[in-house]
């Protein structure tokens, strides 16, 4: 199993999107820090979910 993390400046929402869709089609598991957050928790601990 495949699972990325994207962090990213707000000004690429637009492409993290389409990024976004594109994976999740193709079966990635994202963790994506805008949408994901868990302040205080280690990242590799975090639940890594699809939408």
């Amino acid at each position: 199993m495949v699972k990325i993390f994207i962090s990213h400046n707000t000004k690429d929402a637009r492409f993290v999107s389409g990024l976004k869709q594109y994976l999740i089609k193709n079966k990635i598991v994202l963790y994506i820090a805008d949408r994901d957050r868990q302040p205080g928790k280690y990242l590799p601990e975090k639940n890594i979910k699809n939408p």
